[in-house]
């Protein structure tokens, strides 16, 4: 007997539907298991562990999750940017780790997170940890270099030719560790490690120097001031999800750049000519060196940036932010030392106005501070004693306190007893005369002459007494004034 047609027909249904279901969850489950990363860390105390995306020097953090009999996982529903992972699992600890949308699987140690590493599932990380080894192990045979030398230095001229020989050493460590980057990385020369591990090779000067004998560069550290990115690609966007660009220019500024304005301009122009080809990573390389001399002491650096990069990348007119930047170089010019000082016109504790170009004195200190300001508070009682020394010489100091909140202001003030002007708006820095000053910390300082021209931005107490000294150097000061 023939079962009905209708019957045939469910079955047929529910048969296509169990099948249809069988591969949905088939394709779910291998996407679930393609964009995920699973650690395993013997002997970890943490309950939880966190991941961050590196980019540049900063880190974005993406996920978290529970640490369950030492293990994690951390499961994306879809592709995510692809480059350098961080995995902290507690205070000092981390993994780094590649990520190129494939499952990465590990096992480590906490008591060695490098050294004890095994990869399971993952062609990159197994190349990258192939790397981070044989790196670790040379870099603690730098330390140890390193650490001799140290003992040296007591007597350079005695040790000069052993210190000569430990730095040759170094030298010769950092040529291992270069000459295994080009092999290891020439065996897949397009994986991301590859990408990434070429960038940490340090320019050879002694290759240089036998390639090149009648060179002109008189060391390693002037040859490196010229040819320290020489290894670096400036046009693969993939590094900006890593932390190469900002490792290496940290490093390049930091100790192969002269500390001063002029070694740091030429740092910027080295910079953004070697990544010009390339319009987001040029991008980040200017917003990285804004966001590095906006709030600094390098007020003709952060101007000079503005001035020949940032402007001429974007239109004020346009862009908010260029607007911005360009007021505030404004503002530094407006502050170059022997211009006018920006009038002060603030009330004091008793809601009293005094305006700077009111008073007639001698010499002036502006002083911005905090009440929370430690350092402020470390300085307060030497301009109390600097103050109680020259006031009856024409010596007078604005303190303009950047306190939001009035009560904690007076109570200070209280506390403090001083007897100098006391200024304040509540409007912390965005106060009219904060942004005219381009306060950007506490404590600041300026010093101006009668005419209020600003004749010195000092940055401690000590420079401010040695300017009193100079400019008031008939009076003779007594060491025990309170």
């Amino acid at each position: 007997m023939q079962p009905p047609k209708k019957t045939i027909l469910i079955i047929g249904i529910l048969i296509s539907m169990a099948v249809f279901f069988f591969c949905y969850k088939y394709i779910i489950s291998k996407q679930s298991n393609e964009y995920s990363i699973t650690i395993k860390v013997n002997g970890i105390q943490s309950k939880q562990a966190y991941l961050s995306l590196l980019k540049g020097g900063k880190q974005i953090m993406i996920d978290t999750t529970e640490i369950d009999d030492e293990k994690m996982h951390f499961q994306f529903n879809g592709p995510v940017l692809v480059g350098m992972y961080r995995v902290i699992l507690d205070e000092g600890n981390y993994i780094d780790l590649v990520f190129d949308n494939k499952p990465v699987k590990m096992e480590t140690n906490i008591n060695d997170l490098v050294a004890e590493m095994q990869i399971i599932k993952s062609d990159e990380n197994q190349q990258y940890y192939e790397y981070l080894k044989f790196s670790q192990s040379k870099n603690l045979k730098i330390f140890d270099i390193v650490a001799k030398a140290k003992e040296l230095q007591a007597d350079t001229i005695k040790n000069a030719a052993r210190i000569d020989s430990l730095k040759n050493e170094i030298d010769n460590v950092i040529s291992e560790k270069n000459k295994f980057i080009i092999d290891f990385s020439a065996k897949k020369p397009n994986s991301i490690t590859s990408r990434i591990v070429k960038s940490y090779i340090l320019p050879d000067f002694n290759e240089f120097k036998k390639k090149n004998p009648t060179t002109t560069y008189k060391n390693k550290n002037e040859y490196l001031g010229d040819h320290f990115f020489d290894y670096i690609n400036f046009n693969d966007t993939l590094l900006l999800y890593t932390d190469v660009f900002y490792n290496a220019c940290n490093n390049y500024i930091r100790n192969f750049v002269t500390a001063d304005g002029n070694g740091y301009r030429k740092a910027i122009d080295v910079v953004m000519s070697k990544s010009s080809s390339s319009p987001k990573v040029n991008k980040y390389f200017l917003d990285l060196f804004v966001e590095t001399f906006e709030e600094s002491s390098w007020e003709s650096v952060f101007t000079y940036l503005v001035e020949n990069y940032y402007l001429q990348s974007y239109c004020e007119s346009d862009d908010t932010i260029a607007k911005e930047l360009k007021n505030k170089t404004e503002i530094l010019k407006n502050l170059a030392i022997g211009n006018k000082a920006p009038e002060i016109l603030l009330k004091d504790e008793n809601n009293k106005e005094t305006s700077l170009y009111s008073l007639n004195k001698s010499l002036y200190l502006v002083f911005f501070w905090k009440s929370s300001c430690e350092y402020c508070e470390e300085s307060i009682p030497q301009l109390k004693k600097l103050y109680s020394t020259y006031k009856n010489s024409g010596f007078e100091i604005l303190a303009v306190s950047i306190d939001t909140i009035k009560t904690k202001w007076v109570d200070a003030l209280n506390k403090n007893n001083t007897t100098w002007i006391n200024l304040s708006d509540q409007k912390g820095y965005k106060s009219i005369v904060s942004k005219n000053y381009y306060v950007w910390r506490t404590p600041t300082y300026y010093l101006l002459d009668k005419e209020k021209k600003i004749i010195s931005k000092p940055v401690s107490v000590e420079q401010i007494e040695s300017k009193l000294k100079k400019v008031f150097s008939y009076i003779t000061i007594d060491k025990n004034t309170k």
